[in-house]
C-alpha cells in the first residue's frame, strides 16, 4: 500500500463533501462562464477594426482576397457565437 495514497483525495472523497466546495465551484462555473461570454464580446466590439485590418492587408498583398474573405468571414461567426455560449454557460450555472 502507498504511503501517500492517504494524502491525495479521491474524486468520490470530494464530492459532496459540503457546501462551501459545491459554492466554490458554482462560484468558479460562473466565473469562467463570465471570462468566455467576455472574450465573445470583445471579439465583437473589435470586428469593424479587424475587418478593415485584413482589407489593407489584402489590399497591401500580404493576403489574398481569398484569405482575407475567409479570415471575415469566420470572426463574423465566431465572436457573436463564443458570447452566446458564454451566456448559455452564466446562465447554467446560475440556474443549477
Amino acid at each position: 500500500m502507498n504511503r501517500v495514497a492517504f494524502l491525495i483525495p479521491t474524486l468520490a472523497d470530494l464530492e459532496g463533501s459540503s457546501l462551501w466546495s459545491a459554492a466554490v465551484n458554482r462560484e468558479s462555473a460562473a466565473l469562467a462562464a463570465t471570462l468566455v461570454a467576455l472574450a465573445g464580446v470583445q471579439l465583437c466590439w473589435r470586428g469593424p477594426r479587424y475587418r478593415m485590418s485584413m482589407e489593407e492587408r489584402a489590399k497591401d498583398g500580404a493576403l489574398t482576397n481569398e484569405q482575407a474573405r475567409r479570415k471575415i468571414r469566420f470572426m463574423g461567426w465566431f465572436g457573436p457565437a463564443l458570447a452566446l455560449t458564454g451566456c448559455a454557460l452564466l446562465a447554467f450555472a446560475v440556474l443549477r
